[in-house]
């Protein structure tokens, strides 16, 4: 395996979508590649992470988030 890679692989895919429940949803909705699946993988983190902030902060002011 070579240190760049141009596309994740379904199992990357896979495990990052699992970490987050922005990325769970997207998966389950099976479009997790079209959305970010191509970004690179810290970037994907980042979006994800900040997307379920966002929920949360949604959610504490009683507005429906994920």
């Amino acid at each position: 395996m070579g240190l760049f890679r141009s596309k994740p692989s379904a199992e990357d895919i896979a495990a990052d979508a699992t970490t987050t429940l922005f990325g769970r949803k997207l998966a389950e909705k099976g479009v997790y590649e079209e959305v970010i699946g191509s970004m690179p993988a810290a970037e994907r983190r980042q979006v994800e992470d900040a997307m379920d902030r966002h929920a949360a902060r949604m959610r504490a002011e009683g507005q429906p988030g994920w």
